[in-house]
């Protein structure tokens, strides 16, 4: 019995639907596909990548979707977004999440609200779920500061180094600082 090459399929009447797709492009390209540099001119990457460096890095987008999901849900649910969201907005509180870059950190009502949220989850220990999620949303938080380290020394040098505040209190409180 001999390997059966899709690219060695007969070239008369196409008879399965791949076939008919690897005919159809064929006879688009003028030849065998090559891959994805088939589909494009010659020079075509150079040009989106200078076009991309034009534009900037993209904000908001570089992060898992989650985390995104995460503080859009705590933006509108506010105190009353569930333990696993609520877990996502303590790891995104300094990222921009939004297509206008704001920062959960960068507003301070937010940020209270968002560490009432979690000491709340800690206050109701009848709960045997909510231990966990008070440990998940302290790991995020705890991991925000972590990866904030040269924003909050440049804000200390800057002198304005309020906005980590609460955040650095809520913390050692629980002695993670």
């Amino acid at each position: 019995m001999r390997n059966s090459d899709p690219h060695d399929a007969p070239h008369g009447a196409p008879n399965s639907a791949l076939e008919r797709l690897r005919h159809a492009l064929q006879q688009t390209l003028g030849g065998r596909p090559k891959g994805a540099g088939a589909l494009f001119p010659k020079g075509a990457d150079a040009r989106l990548l200078a076009a991309i460096q034009a534009i900037g890095p993209a904000r908001g987008h570089r992060h898992p979707p989650h985390v995104a999901h995460g503080v859009m849900a705590f933006r509108l649910r506010g105190p009353e977004t569930p333990a696993p969201e609520l877990k996502y907005a303590c790891y995104g509180i300094a990222r921009q999440v939004d297509w206008d870059g704001r920062r959960l950190i960068d507003e301070p009502r937010r940020v209270a609200d968002l560490l009432a949220a979690v000491g709340n989850l800690a206050a109701r220990p009848a709960d045997a779920h909510d231990a966990p999620a008070f440990r998940d949303c302290c790991r995020g938080l705890l991991a925000a500061w972590q990866e904030s380290a040269d924003e909050r020394a440049a804000d200390a040098a800057a002198g304005n180094g309020a906005r980590w505040q609460a955040v650095g209190e809520f913390l050692r409180a629980q002695g993670l600082l």
